[in-house]
């Protein structure tokens, strides 16, 4: 298998965890007491199940502080979709051992939860493809090149915090595959302070979700204006279906995409907070080391956020 192959089943091996996450409810989990604040809970055996529908390999057992614990092997690679549940409790993956589906389906509860969590993810996917299409219909003209359509998201850990940039470059994590990176495999300039800023929250830089205002190659920077209004839609979209709890947008651009107030200048809303569905908008100093904003005039913004929510994000 090349490198690009592996690659992209990496990749899309983290998307369905993404919808996984996503989907997880009271209602799919093993547990009575199951909580919001600790979403994998209960959800390793049918998480477990509906990883293996699209990505085939290995369901392994183990068992992690005298509980059952389901977990995947895909290309020789173990695959925890819910190790979070077990917090800093060490998971010993070579003690497991193999479990078929017919075993852990033959519990009628179990297989209740699988169809449940398994129908949803498959909507989940469904809906962001119809998106996609979308993204490939519109008609960006002379403003732009190259419609990405089927890569758009860097998909997280969870759907929790999604950030939102400007637009794609050329050398960055469209190409690469891989979000802050260049296709040198090199960690960019704004990454290095988003990295730093999402540490405030307690979050690494590659577990939190992110996509951009813009699906395409913007020809001209006196375009990005009219091209994030163009996207708005599908934009919005995406955003409604990964169902976040807070929007970060990066700069002006993504920030007059998505909320209604209109400004002169950035600072006027950095750090306020705009309601749009479920979810919360807060703006932010774009991240750019030639922005004397991007990171000292951001962290004030990012502990107000941390104290704010407390660990719900």
């Amino acid at each position: 298998m090349s490198n690009d192959m592996k690659q992209q089943r990496a990749s899309s091996v983290i998307k369905i965890c993404n919808a996984l996450s996503t989907n997880w409810s009271g209602e799919t989990s093993y547990c009575d007491d199951w909580s919001p604040s600790n979403p994998s809970s209960g959800q390793c055996a049918v998480s477990a199940l509906v990883l293996q529908d699209y990505r085939g390999g290995e369901i392994c057992r183990c068992v992690v502080a005298g509980t059952p614990h389901y977990f995947n092997r895909i290309d020789g690679q173990v695959v925890d979709s819910t190790a979070a549940q077990f917090g800093t409790v060490a998971i010993n993956y070579d003690t497991a051992t193999v479990r078929s589906r017919q075993r852990i389906l033959r519990h009628a509860d179990t297989r209740r939860r699988y169809e449940l969590l398994k129908g949803r993810v498959e909507r989940f996917l469904v809906e962001l493809d119809v998106v996609a299409q979308a993204i490939g219909r519109v008609d960006y003209g002379h403003m732009g090149k190259d419609c990405l359509r089927d890569q758009t998201i860097w998909f997280g850990d969870t759907n929790s915090i999604v950030v939102v940039g400007e637009a794609p470059a050329r050398t960055g994590w469209v190409k690469s595959g891989v979000a802050w990176h260049n296709t040198a495999g090199k960690l960019l300039p704004s990454g290095i302070i988003m990295q730093k800023l999402l540490a405030i929250l307690g979050k690494e830089l590659l577990a939190v979700t992110f996509t951009e205002a813009i699906k395409c190659f913007p020809s001209d920077r006196r375009y990005l204006k009219d091209l994030a209004a163009l996207y708005r839609p599908t934009l919005t979209q995406q955003l409604r279906i990964l169902n976040p709890k807070l929007i970060l947008t990066m700069g002006a651009i993504p920030t007059q995409a998505l909320i209604k107030e209109s400004f002169r200048r950035l600072s006027d809303v950095v750090g306020k907070r705009y309601a749009m569905g479920e979810s919360v908008v807060i703006p932010i100093f774009h991240p750019s080391p030639i922005s004397p904003r991007g990171y000292k005039d951001n962290i004030p913004i990012f502990e107000s956020i941390r104290e704010y929510y407390r660990g719900a994000i």
